[in-house]
């Protein structure tokens, strides 16, 4: 059993005692912030901290009412990630300015340039869309349901501004390896060139679904999908050199294992579990692809956007009680879209990462993986076996 399910089985008794923990290691991290503000040599604003304990008291208040009420039936995961993001792993720094990098604002840096951003209705992706069409690049949405796309472009037309590049739309389900095949000729055929993909879109949690292809769907879309769609555009983005590939994971990864004499989830399906692992091999694909990419004037790089309000948790399950609070505390501790989408645009735009190749990126700054993200041996079966699935043939 996981972590996962651990915690959101166990009892109320364990969980008064978990609220026990989190504000002990809450008081602990104030004193080390305390510290570190009394021994650095910069100038820190105590603004800053005095918003962090207000910020963690309504926090420890929204952790112990969903334990006394209902932390049963409540998706104590997500609550259990924001504290271990937020708290455990706490800031890199002390610090009043946004934890991303501000990078050149030029509004024409992406003039003649073709960036793909799959999942860029909703979410992440439809922000990220905006800021790369106000720097009036050639964007082109590749969603899967095309009412919803068409809706989501006006939006982005409306908030990109008077100067903007051009927004496309196409048709792309992740889910289905015809979908994809039949995107990847449509933009090989009408595109001269790709200068940026990113491999944006996910499913997060949702119930067991076998696609027609007869893979798990989170497996499939998060992996799968962007796999075979990466390899196929592959020979495009190398003509197109300089260019770039953004692989979107996520710090779920940790929680994530490949198990390859399972990795359909036919044998047990967690989905909480299913999530990470399509993750971890998000992390893996990107390793993998930049030793293939070497000397070829292609970068890849991952990154993780934090937790993000966006609807990816829509197949997670709140109680009709405890939803308003969640609702609010999601706005006050979770990052908006146009936050979690800061790092997306970084890779894509930014001189800074002009020829970085195979790291992996959290608020505009690269951060080290966990040995098993950085396992050559286990990146290089996964690719192998990948390829089987999609069927590619070299």
């Amino acid at each position: 059993m996981s972590i996962f399910k651990c915690v959101e089985h166990c009892y109320k008794p364990l969980n008064l005692f978990i609220i026990m923990i989190i504000s002990f290691c809450d008081l602990i991290w104030f004193m080390v912030s305390l510290l570190r503000l009394k021994n650095s040599t910069h100038h820190f604003s105590l603004s800053w901290l005095a918003k962090q304990r207000m910020r963690m008291c309504f926090k420890l208040l929204t952790y112990g009412y969903c334990s006394l009420i209902i932390f049963q039936s409540l998706p104590a995961r997500v609550i259990v990630y924001i504290y271990k993001l937020d708290v455990v792993d706490g800031p890199r720094q002390i610090s009043s300015e946004p934890e991303y990098k501000h990078f050149d604002e030029r509004f024409d840096m992406l003039r003649g340039k073709v960036i793909i951003v799959t999942g860029a209705n909703s979410g992440i992706g439809k922000a990220t869309t905006v800021e790369l069409l106000r720097r009036q690049g050639r964007v082109i949405m590749a969603c899967r349901d095309r009412e919803r796309a068409e809706k989501a472009a006006q939006e982005i037309k409306q908030e990109a501004g008077p100067e903007q590049g051009e927004l496309v739309i196409k048709l792309l389900d992740l889910a289905s390896l015809r979908s994809v095949r039949r995107f990847c000729e449509e933009i090989i055929k009408e595109e001269p060139r790709i200068d940026v993909l990113i491999n944006n879109a996910g499913i997060y949690q949702c119930p067991y679904t076998i696609t027609e292809d007869g893979f798990e769907l989170q497996f499939a879309v998060n992996h799968l999908g962007h796999f075979l769609l990466t390899s196929l555009l592959l020979d495009l983005l190398k003509r197109s050199a300089p260019s770039r590939i953004i692989v979107v994971s996520s710090k779920l990864y940790k929680y994530g294992d490949i198990n390859f004499d399972d990795l359909n989830s036919e044998q047990s399906y967690d989905k909480a579990f299913a999530y990470a692992r399509s993750k971890l091999a998000n992390l893996l694909f990107t390793l993998e692809l930049s030793h293939k990419l070497e000397e070829t004037g292609v970068t890849v790089n991952a990154l993780t956007p934090g937790i993000v309000r966006t609807n990816l948790g829509r197949h997670i399950h709140i109680p009709l009680l405890v939803k308003p609070l969640f609702n609010l505390a999601s706005r006050a501790f979770f990052k908006s879209p146009e936050e979690g989408a800061q790092t997306s645009i970084f890779l894509a735009c930014s001189p800074d990462v002009e020829g970085v190749l195979g790291k992996y990126f959290s608020n505009c700054q690269e951060e080290q993986l966990l040995a098993k993200a950085t396992d050559e041996e286990v990146a290089k079966k996964l690719w192998d076996i990948s390829e089987v699935m999609v069927g590619i043939t070299t």
